[in-house]
Protein backbone atom coordinates (compact mmCIF):
# COMPACT_ATOMS: atom_id res chain seq x y z
CA UNK A 1 0.00 0.00 0.00
CA UNK A 2 1.34 3.46 -0.87
CA UNK A 3 -0.62 6.14 0.35
CA UNK A 4 0.05 9.23 -2.03
CA UNK A 5 -0.99 13.16 -1.63
CA UNK A 6 0.09 15.18 -4.98
CA UNK A 7 2.57 12.87 -5.67
CA UNK A 8 1.98 13.26 -9.73
CA UNK A 9 5.83 14.62 -10.42
CA UNK A 10 7.09 11.62 -8.46
CA UNK A 11 4.83 8.84 -8.65
CA UNK A 12 5.62 7.05 -11.77
CA UNK A 13 8.87 6.55 -11.22
CA UNK A 14 8.44 5.84 -7.97
CA UNK A 15 5.97 2.77 -8.15
CA UNK A 16 7.72 1.60 -11.31
CA UNK A 17 10.82 1.31 -9.55
CA UNK A 18 8.71 -0.58 -7.08
CA UNK A 19 7.33 -2.90 -9.24
CA UNK A 20 10.69 -3.46 -10.47
CA UNK A 21 12.56 -4.50 -7.63
CA UNK A 22 9.81 -6.65 -6.01
CA UNK A 23 9.55 -8.59 -9.38
CA UNK A 24 13.36 -9.17 -9.11
CA UNK A 25 13.78 -10.16 -5.74
CA UNK A 26 10.52 -11.68 -4.43
CA UNK A 27 9.88 -15.49 -4.43
CA UNK A 28 5.68 -14.91 -4.13
CA UNK A 29 3.10 -13.18 -5.85
CA UNK A 30 2.18 -9.41 -4.85
CA UNK A 31 0.35 -6.66 -5.47
CA UNK A 32 0.85 -2.73 -4.99
CA UNK A 33 -2.19 -0.52 -3.78
CA UNK A 34 -1.58 3.07 -4.72
CA UNK A 35 -4.33 5.04 -2.07
CA UNK A 36 -4.83 8.04 -3.84
CA UNK A 37 -6.10 10.61 -0.67
CA UNK A 38 -7.83 12.97 -2.55
CA UNK A 39 -5.04 14.81 -4.90
CA UNK A 40 -5.53 18.02 -6.09
CA UNK A 41 -2.96 17.24 -8.91
CA UNK A 42 -3.09 14.71 -11.48
CA UNK A 43 -2.48 12.07 -8.84
CA UNK A 44 -5.37 10.01 -9.59
CA UNK A 45 -5.09 9.88 -12.99
CA UNK A 46 -1.53 8.94 -12.85
CA UNK A 47 -2.58 6.01 -10.62
CA UNK A 48 -5.20 4.77 -12.70
CA UNK A 49 -2.56 5.15 -15.88
CA UNK A 50 -0.35 3.37 -13.99
CA UNK A 51 -2.90 0.59 -12.83
CA UNK A 52 -3.80 0.19 -16.46
CA UNK A 53 -0.22 -0.62 -17.59
CA UNK A 54 1.58 -2.50 -14.74
CA UNK A 55 -0.61 -5.61 -13.70
CA UNK A 56 0.38 -5.77 -10.67
CA UNK A 57 -0.72 -2.76 -9.76
CA UNK A 58 -4.04 -1.17 -8.37
CA UNK A 59 -4.95 2.44 -7.56
CA UNK A 60 -7.92 3.21 -5.04
CA UNK A 61 -9.37 7.15 -4.82
CA UNK A 62 -10.16 8.57 -1.71
CA UNK A 63 -12.89 11.30 -1.86
CA UNK A 64 -11.58 12.99 1.76
CA UNK A 65 -8.18 13.85 3.04
CA UNK A 66 -7.41 12.53 5.91
CA UNK A 67 -4.31 10.56 7.98
CA UNK A 68 -6.01 6.61 8.45
CA UNK A 69 -9.29 6.85 6.22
Amino acid sequence: MIPVYNEQLELTASVTRLDRYLQDHLPYGYQITIADNASTDGTGEMADRLAAQLPRVRAIHLDQKGRGR
